[in-house]
């Protein structure tokens, strides 16, 4: 029994393009809603490798909408990443997956993507779209852009010397509705990713020539429908024009806000002993996994991860974690 028998008898795909899609590697940039959706379908789709990025621990309210997780990942804490990887090995473990429990950063990525024949977008935020912009454009590797915020979801592919870049249409600007002020539901994610694994394949059997230069915006709740044209590269565009790349230019974020979530980010060039650090924070009920440590601060709740990162839970206020990163962690971090 052939398991992409169907897959195959769908002509623009058939043998060949199953044989070639065995041979191939898609990045996916986060394994939250859309990304973990984008991995459930690669992966039975029969894509060759997979790689996942992500910085985040599974979370109760991660439940509702991201497929490949469940209930006992988020009482354990475990990095989506792994836990992804895990479902994913069990649905089809011909599968070669390569994981990577970590910000995105314009110093990393590059080295994250070198392998990537396309790049799929599974982030909540333009600060990382920017850097999966900016790197797929230096290196020319197709970027699927997706995004989506309560029933409305919005796709396009971004081409280097093809089409604009995503640079090149929003100027640099933080733009959009976010699952935090909007919500989100299921099915939205569920068509987002679907079309967006649609333009994966497309690419991944050789087929680009098939893509539509055109930004699909959709609202599976109201039925609406539209499209509309990418425009050319504009004259001044860093990226395009330029070959200028702001985004891997950057040092670590500082502090950004976490997506629906009334958690600040603290990003730093560090990295954190873990184990040194449970015994420094004793009077703050430390709870150490494999994979971080979790204490409360000020009545917050704080993980901290091996990498330099710091998740404080409770506020949407940089200045408060940023004082209390001062006040408690800044002289234990370790080179």
């Amino acid at each position: 029994m052939n398991r992409y028998e169907k897959q195959e008898l769908f002509r623009p795909i058939g043998k060949e393009g199953q044989a070639i899609l065995q041979t191939k590697t898609a990045v996916i940039a986060g394994v939250g809603a859309l990304g973990s959706a984008l991995a459930h379908q690669l992966a039975r789709a029969g894509i060759g490798r997979l790689i996942l990025i992500d910085r985040d621990v599974v979370e109760e309210s991660n439940l509702q909408r991201q497929t490949l997780f469940i209930e006992k990942d988020s009482e354990d804490m475990v990095p989506k990443v792994i836990a992804a990887k895990e479902r994913l090995n069990a649905i089809n473990s011909s599968v070669d997956i390569e994981v990577h429990f970590k910000q995105l950063t314009g110093h990393n990525a590059e080295k994250l993507v070198e392998d990537a024949d396309v790049v799929l977008d599974g982030t909540d935020n333009f600060e990382t779209r920017y850097i999966l912009n900016d790197v797929c454009m230096k290196n020319n590797i197709p970027y699927v852009y997706g995004g989506v915020a309560g029933s409305t979801g919005t796709v396009a592919v971004f081409l280097r010397d093809q089409t604009c870049c995503l640079r090149c249409l929003l100027g640099g600007r933080m733009l959009g509705e976010t699952c935090d002020a909007n919500g989100v539901i299921m099915p939205a994610v569920e068509i987002t990713a679907s079309y967006q694994t649609v333009e994966a394949l497309k690419i991944l059997t050789g087929q680009s020539a098939l893509i539509t230069p055109k930004m699909l915006t959709f609202d599976v709740w109201t039925r609406m429908n539209m499209e509309t044209k990418l425009p050319l590269s504009k004259a001044d565009c860093p990226v395009c024009i330029k070959n200028i790349y702001p985004a891997l230019q950057k040092d670590f974020l500082e502090a950004i806000v976490l997506c629906g979530r009334k958690t600040v980010q603290l990003s730093t060039n560090r990295l954190f002993d873990l184990n040194q650090l449970e015994s420094e924070l004793a009077l703050h009920h430390p709870i150490l996994t494999p994979f971080l440590l979790r204490v409360t601060i000020n009545g917050l709740d704080v993980a901290i991860f091996k990498d330099g990162r710091i998740h404080v839970k409770g506020t949407e206020d940089t200045k408060i974690a940023q004082e209390m990163y001062e006040e408690y962690f800044a002289r234990l971090v370790y080179e």
